[in-house]
């Protein structure tokens, strides 16, 4: 990292707190060894720290680093390689074909992508898309996260069972013809450990490789309660306890989810996983689109944090999350991007503004209010600081806090007018993208410069991953053909045993 440094702006946000937080004018931050700090008029500490490097200009608007608090780790998404939208579980098989990335190369392009948004945090919820074991493509994903600079909450994935659809695979299977069946089970048969048994001892081996990088944080990562059996979530909730981490995972992601969870979990998905001891302020919930009120609740009563993705959501057919309710109602929000963005560039402030325009539809409650700008800066900033787990201040900058900022080039976004002059939590919000974001800085170490990553070349490393993409193994022509064998039978087992979808609204966008 830098030793120290001064980082300058016309206009500086220290935080997004308030209904209409209020910017510094012409000031500047003191950066040494990573750490903000003071924080001042720009001229004071510039005058009394000559030595010191100086970067950034009246021209700049000064923010804490955005994080993204619901990844996979892709820098190529599903779509570029052939899988189309669709509705969730629709979707899942035709991925499970997709030919193998390397996740050093595939993780690093995300993290560079996303910092050319201003995201300086990234929580990864990982199952890399890889031939190699489970834990070695983990530990090549936190190598890149490493390399990339950025700090890193890492959930490696496990689930134990429903891998085709939300029941036994061997009984769905049985129902096929038997050619078919025998090519899906080659397909998913594995030499892995058992994920009940192994999953404990490979995050104990992960958690051992981490100490000692500040930037790094584990999560344990179960994929949700439709995909693990209560032995395998006894096993998450003793991993949190014996290795004193938190938990990532997804919730209620699909109105599938949510009807399946009323037919096995009598009083619902939040409250079956409470029962396994994975709720609280150090657990966070991924999409949580179906949550009810009895569900919103009982995450607000715990400090359960739940991670909004409106891109993801929209591009698989979920539905639109009850934002407003959460935030009415206590629950604690953090925004995602959950490698599936609406032009798949990992741009946060897309997601932001998204989010924010999404939620000031009409609601059955008359002249209901709309989350602020505010609102949703927060959970962009200091909502994924505290589902992230890291035990410093992140999503805002005060004396004594990471380093983590950015500057936007203020005066590219407002041409050629805006009124007001100085920027607002709203004209942030509604005009600013990642071609706006001039500098990174994370640990106190410069990671994107004049809106290009530092010492990494995002066009050869895609470029390289192309090359891995157009060139397959061959088992992967042999894993397409298998899931494209069953696809119609997957999309019948649903359609049949989840007829009966939820039909009451968070939201009523249209009459009739």
């Amino acid at each position: 990292m830098t030793s120290r440094l001064v980082v300058r702006a016309g206009h500086l946000f220290t935080d997004f707190g308030g209904d209409d937080p209020a910017p510094r004018a012409d000031a500047a931050v003191l950066i040494e060894h990573g750490v903000v700090s003071a924080i001042g008029p720009a001229e004071d500490l510039i005058a009394a720290n000559p030595d010191v490097r100086v970067i950034g200009d009246r021209h700049h608007v000064m923010i804490p680093g955005l994080i993204n608090a619901h990844s996979h780790g892709r820098g190529i998404d599903g779509f570029r390689l052939g899988v189309a939208d669709d509705w969730l579980e629709a979707w899942i098989p035709d991925y499970m074909a997709l030919p193998p990335l390397d996740p050093y190369l595939d993780t690093l392009l995300a993290d560079l992508m996303a910092l050319r948004a201003g995201v300086t945090t990234v929580i990864h919820s990982a199952y890399p898309r890889a031939t190699l074991p489970a834990e070695e493509s983990h530990r090549r994903a936190l190598r890149a996260h490493l390399d990339a600079g950025v700090r890193v909450a890492y959930a490696p994935n496990v689930q134990d069972r429903y891998e085709l659809v939300y029941r036994d695979t061997e009984g769905f299977l049985r129902e096929l013809d038997s050619d078919a069946a025998g090519e899906v089970k080659a397909v998913l048969a594995t030499d892995g450990e058992d994920p009940v048994s192994g999953y404990a001892a490979m995050m104990a081996r992960l958690a051992a490789d981490t100490v000692g990088h500040d930037r790094v944080r584990l999560l344990a990562g179960p994929e949700g309660p439709e995909w693990c059996s209560e032995a395998l979530l006894t096993v998450c909730g003793a991993v949190m306890r014996d290795l004193d981490i938190g938990l990532h995972t997804h919730l209620l992601e699909s109105p599938i989810q949510y009807a399946f969870a009323a037919q096995n979990f009598e009083n619902g998905a939040v409250a079956y996983l409470d029962g396994f001891g994975l709720l609280g302020p150090r657990s966070s919930f991924a999409h949580g689109t179906w949550l009810d009120g009895e569900d919103r609740a009982r995450c607000a009563g715990t400090g359960t944090s739940v991670v909004h993705n409106p891109s993801s959501n929209l591009r698989l057919r979920n539905g639109v999350a009850p934002v407003a309710a959460m935030l009415e109602e206590g629950v604690p929000l953090a925004l995602g991007m959950d490698s599936t963005t609406l032009d798949s560039d990992e741009d946060m402030w897309r997601e932001i503004r998204l989010a924010h325009l999404l939620h000031g539809q009409p609601r059955p409650e008359p002249w209901a209010p709309r989350p602020s700008p505010a609102d949703i800066l927060r959970a962009a900033t200091t909502g994924g600081g505290a589902a992230s787990t890291f035990t410093v201040p992140l999503g805002r900058l005060v004396e004594g806090g990471p380093a983590d900022l950015v500057l936007v080039d203020w005066a590219s976004v407002s041409d050629p007018l805006m009124v007001p002059a100085a920027p607002t939590a709203a004209t942030l919000v509604q005009f600013t993208s990642a071609r706006h974001v001039d500098t990174v800085v994370v640990d106190g170490t410069v990671r994107l410069s004049d809106g290009k990553p530092v010492g990494h070349d995002p066009a050869a490393i895609a470029a390289e991953l192309r090359g891995l993409a157009s060139n397959p193994p061959p088992d992967v022509a042999r894993r397409a053909r298998a899931m494209a064998r069953i696809n119609d039978a997957v999309r019948r087992d649903f359609e049949t045993r989840f007829a009966d979808l939820p039909t009451e609204p968070f939201y009523v966008p249209n009459a009739r």
